[in-house]
């Protein structure tokens, strides 16, 4: 499966070091980090364009008399609409290129916000618009995996993808602090077009001008990042094509500084056949420097990428061993692209995206529930919906959210050069994320259902804080199964979280309206399914790359 190339190969001279391979003048700003800025921003826009009218409402409700069932529905209208159009982005991007996709897709979604004034006072009409919100919106995030995956190498990615994903929770917490405030001072329909103008002027400008679908294409790009991005691109290499005595023999010899038998002398012919009929063409590239403490650091990052799922994954962080897969280079455009429906269904029927799937399915309908409902409920507790208290308490579950995102994403990529599986990090993160909530739901429900108000708002908050842990769990998951696919690992993944989305909000109607609004009820029933899917969690998942 390796090629090994002798030293003479190397065009660098011995003394030549990674550090100095990607030297960037000093003050310089790494310009693939233009996507962390703009795609934050981006997804900070969705969930505005998203969640606006979830406080609004409120107030559309007490004018034209919508009542709760139909609350649900219009709460569900975008849902609907994000589901149609999920698995189209990859064909999408293919065709189109990611950033023209992107700044279509989130544009029109924007502005329909403009329509919802004029639209509300009909209730088919209202619905139809939050459903187109919802299908131009549905592009979006699988595209913006796509450009992720090309972006950043694996050993940054949880850092700088926990960072973008970031803005699903800014959103939250711009939109639930600004719009209680702005309705204080205005009317609803004037909240509806200043976020809508806001948005424009704050992000599609920008994007046309700093975002590229290839990284090498950026404004002022340094020749030695594009090197780095490419060098560094994401490599998996499963483990069932080598056997055990070749893994132990390979970490043997990185200890020992020998380099000249990488993968030992007990290859089999039908080994090796298994190997060429795979497709896969790998280097491996050595440098000459034989110091005790790069062969210690090569040995341990290559300990810290064997997953416990048979999968091993080694990236040229800067050490002296970097293994690169031709197949997976940012630049290489002959690359061959399995047919869509083939791609489609070797994730649909892997156990890592099944996983995803039941999870989507079965535990989001509770997050989608809280996220549309949390302004109503609050409102009723708090014994006020306007104003920077109601504000404060409507916004604090996304900050902890976005928090949880960026603090954990860095520690989820510090602790994976550290030596800790994948595997055992995405569980930890994604048990966290569903079981939480389960337990602390289920304590509203059972144990303080008439104690102080005080604690059923911290405990409802931490509830939906703990969803900040998403983006170090099942998010990245859908980019640890391929990368080359992402869009359509990631589409897959938003038509089954768009089917709760849906549910959520419309159940939660009815459900209020059948309990004759007991919200002790709803929580009991949202525990349980965050319970057993954590659970389904931390049995099946796989992190294994499928294609």
């Amino acid at each position: 499966m390796f090629k090994k190339n002798v030293n003479s190969s190397c065009k660098k001279s011995k003394n030549d070091s990674m550090a100095d391979k990607y030297q960037t003048p000093r003050y310089y700003f790494p310009k693939r980090f233009n996507l962390i800025v703009l795609g934050f921003i981006a997804l900070t826009v969705c969930y505005t364009t998203r969640t606006l009218l979830s406080t609004c409402v409120i107030f559309m409700n007490k004018e034209f008399h919508y009542g709760s069932t139909f609350k649900g529905v219009l709460l569900a209208a975008f849902s609907m609409g994000y589901s149609t159009t999920q698995l189209t982005a990859q064909f999408l991007c293919d065709k189109f290129g990611s950033k023209r996709v992107i700044l279509f897709g989130l544009t029109m979604s924007i502005c329909t916000l403009f329509i919802v004034p004029i639209a509300a006072p009909y209730k088919e009409a209202i619905v139809l618009v939050r459903v187109f919100c919802g299908v131009f919106q549905g592009i979006v995030m699988p595209s913006l995996n796509l450009l992720i995956a090309n972006y950043f190498p694996i050993t940054q990615r949880s850092t700088c993808a926990g960072m973008i994903w970031a803005g699903v929770y800014a959103g939250n917490v711009g939109i639930s602090f600004i719009s209680p405030v702005l309705l204080d001072y205005l009317n609803w329909r004037d909240c509806f077009y200043i976020v809508g103008s806001f948005c424009i002027i704050m992000w599609v400008i920008p994007w046309i001008i700093f975002i590229r679908d290839n990284p090498k294409d950026l404004i002022g790009i340094h020749e030695n990042e594009i090197r780095f991005i490419n060098q560094t691109a994401p490599v998996e290499v499963k483990l069932k094509t080598l056997t055990q005595s070749q893994v132990v023999n390979i970490k043997s010899i990185m200890e020992t500084g020998n380099s000249t038998n990488m993968l030992g002398e007990n290859n089999g012919e039908k080994q090796k056949n298994k190997t060429e009929n795979s497709g896969n063409d790998f280097k491996m590239l050595h440098s000459s420097s034989s110091s005790t403490s790069t062969v210690e650091s090569t040995t341990e990052s290559l300990n810290s990428m064997v997953s416990d799922e048979g999968e091993q994954i080694l990236s040229s962080s800067p050490s002296n061993l970097t293994i690169v897969d031709e197949s997976k280079q940012i630049n290489d455009d002959d690359d061959e692209r399995l047919p869509y429906f083939v791609a489609f269904k070797k994730l649909i029927t892997s156990r890592g995206m099944l996983t995803i799937v039941y999870l989507n399915i079965s535990c989001n309908w509770a997050y989608f529930l809280l996220l549309g409902w949390l302004p109503t409920w609050l409102s009723k507790e708090l014994g006020v919906n306007v104003g920077y208290k109601f504000a404060f308490f409507n916004a604090l579950p996304f900050i902890l959210c976005l928090a949880i995102s960026v603090g954990f994403g860095r520690l989820s990529d510090k602790l994976l050069s550290m030596g800790v599986r994948k595997i055992i990090l995405r569980k930890t993160f994604g048990g966290l994320c569903y079981g939480i909530p389960g337990v602390f739901l289920l304590m509203v429900s059972l144990v303080i259902p008439n104690h102080s108000r005080v604690i059923k708002i911290a405990f409802v908050t931490i509830s939906i804080a703990a969803n900040g842990f998403s983006n170090t769990s099942y998010q990245l998951v859908t980019l640890d199964l391929s990368s080359k696919y992402s869009g359509v690992s990631m589409g897959i993944a938003n038509i089954c979280s768009a089917i709760p989305a849906f549910i959520g909000p419309l159940v939660g109607g009815f459900l209020l309206e059948s309990f004759h609004g007991d919200w002790n009820k709803i929580f009991l029933i949202s525990s349980s399914f965050y319970l057993f899917g954590t659970i389904v969690w931390l049995i099946f998942l796989k992190v294994d790359n499928v294609i």
